[in-house]
């Protein structure tokens, strides 16, 4: 005959990776007596109840949304109080900018304008498809300088 173990200790040193727009991984630090582990994305859905794993990938989530990811531990003796951390999922990318445009083309510069996309905060560009992209801020136009005369761009 034996009595029931203690419930075990919550999980600790809860993280979050892999955030996308419909996914997260959440990863913890195992809970010594514990045999099982549940989880869920906010204080009002059902358990899902894994095994003895320290790793849960929640999908099927909404972009730009915010979640209260949960986990406890359990055994034959009870379950842990739950850990959590609130992380958001990432949004959606924004439309390509539209309208675009070229002025001030002399031998050695030409000026890119363009109409801004709804949600984006920055944009980036190059000359030419083999060349590294330049990160901008929120503008709508960007300057090439050093071009060479008389060459083509795309």
């Amino acid at each position: 005959m034996e009595t029931l173990p203690n419930a075990p200790a919550a999980p600790t040193s809860l993280t979050t990776s892999g955030i996308t727009q419909t996914g997260i991984t959440l990863s913890w630090t195992k809970s010594t007596s514990a045999t099982a582990y549940k989880v869920r994305k906010d204080s009002g859905d059902s358990w899902t109840v894994l095994g003895d794993v320290a790793t849960y990938s929640f999908t099927g989530l909404t972009a730009n949304t915010e979640y209260d990811l949960e986990v406890l531990a359990s055994n034959a003796g009870g379950d842990s109080a739950a850990a959590s951390v609130t992380v958001s999922t990432l949004p959606n990318a924004p439309a390509a900018p539209t309208s675009l445009s070229t002025s001030g083309i002399t031998q050695t510069s030409i000026t890119l304008s363009w109409t801004k996309s709804a949600g984006a905060t920055g944009y980036k560009v190059r000359k030419d498809s083999a060349d590294s992209w330049t990160t901008l801020g929120d503008v709508a136009t960007y300057s090439f300088t050093g071009l060479t005369a008389g060459t083509s761009y795309d």
